[in-house]
């Protein structure tokens, strides 16, 4: 329990910091990607970066004592919002003839209501469950220093996937436009190699992923038993 609101106090603190420079920086960004006016979306799914960080501890803490059930409801929750409120808002903003960056926008920001919702979720799971445990004091920096040890490595294999994911953009974008497609066409393409292309090739990682999420508290748990 200590650790987890050491470490939660920390990654509160980063996605905070992230969402607020994806905010002031959106403009930035969407010139680099070359998608000048998808500054919009970027406003609209920053906050999620921070409801996302905050669910991660969450998850991790959950995870770790066995129970997964928290985890896969509110990935369920966070999926139906952000189908569902995406598309009333879609909707909304189409039939009051919005242009379709706004309309992305509008749709875009169903994530980040999901991601909310998903994280209130898991906040009232973690209340529930930690209620019986008492708090041990622990040094912070003795925590953190063995937090960061096991967790740099996982999120610097995780952040360079996303980074490459970003710089793929930038290229293909740039390149479709070089080549002389307007930048809206160039949106599509790519939308169409991300949602329809991407997706099929990673069929086999995102079976697997659940399994191994599942898998990894039980054989630490054992391995830390010496079984």
């Amino acid at each position: 329990k200590r650790i987890f609101k050491s470490v939660f106090r920390i990654y509160f603190m980063i996605g905070i910091a992230l969402s607020i420079i994806l905010i002031i920086f959106s403009e930035f960004f969407s010139n680099i990607i070359g998608s000048s006016k998808a500054y919009l979306s970027i406003i609209s799914v920053a906050p999620s970066v921070f409801f996302v960080s905050a669910s991660g501890v969450i998850k991790g803490y959950l995870n770790g004592k066995m129970r997964f059930y928290p985890t896969a409801i509110s990935e369920l929750i966070s999926g139906i919002c952000k189908l569902f409120l995406g598309l009333i808002l879609a909707d909304f903003a189409t039939k009051r003839g919005f242009p379709l960056y706004v309309v992305c926008a509008f749709s875009i920001f169903g994530i980040t209501f999901g991601a909310f919702i998903g994280l209130i979720y898991l906040y009232l799971c973690y209340k529930a469950e930690s209620k019986s445990i008492e708090c041990f004091y622990i040094s912070n920096k003795t925590t953190l220093s063995k937090i960061f040890k096991i967790a740099l490595p996982i999120t610097f294999a995780s952040a360079l996937s996303s980074i490459l994911n970003i710089i793929d953009l930038g290229i293909i974008m740039n390149r479709l436009k070089a080549a002389g497609y307007s930048e809206t066409v160039s949106s599509v393409i790519y939308g169409n190699y991300t949602t329809l292309a991407v997706p099929l090739l990673g069929v086999v990682t995102n079976l697997i992923n659940p399994i191994a999420l599942a898998a990894l508290p039980i054989i630490s748990k054992s391995f830390s038993n010496r079984n």
